[in-house]
Order: structure tokens, then C-alpha cells, then sequence
């Protein structure tokens, strides 16, 4: 039915296809890598976790210090 020549190039084929598909899923994964160790980088190394922390105490203190000025001017203030 089918000729060696014909089957040598059927697995040729399918050498080819596995070959390039390994290939994708590497460089996929090697993306993903990437991604991951900028992702860490961003929220550890620089510094942006302790601006974050920073922006969260000053919006705390903001609204404290609007608190009061209400509660001065006669506002009821929050408990």
C-alpha cells in the first residue's frame, strides 16, 4: 500500500511538526520567564511596594486631616 519512500516522507513530516512545535512552546515558556522575573523585580526590587505603602499612609493622612478641619468647622466628624 504504501511505498518506504512515501512513509520516510510522512515521518519527515511529523519530525518537522514536533520539531517546530517544541520550538513554540519553548520560546512560549521562555516569554513567560521573562514576564515573571520583571513582574518580581517590579513589585520587590524597585522600591515600588514602598511608594505604594507611601501613597496609602499619605491618602490616609489626607483624609484625617479633612476629618478634622469638618470637625472643627462644626461637622459631626467620623467615629
Amino acid at each position: 500500500m504504501f511505498s518506504s519512500n512515501m512513509f520516510q516522507k510522512i515521518q519527515k513530516k511529523i519530525r518537522e511538526f514536533i520539531k517546530e512545535k517544541g520550538q513554540g512552546t519553548v520560546e512560549y515558556a521562555l516569554i513567560i520567564g521573562f514576564v515573571a522575573i520583571i513582574a518580581v523585580y517590579m513589585l520587590t526590587g524597585s522600591g515600588l511596594t514602598t511608594n505604594a505603602k507611601a501613597n496609602i499612609a499619605n491618602a490616609n493622612q489626607v483624609a484625617t486631616d479633612i476629618d478634622s478641619q469638618f470637625e472643627a468647622a462644626g461637622g459631626k466628624g467620623s467615629d
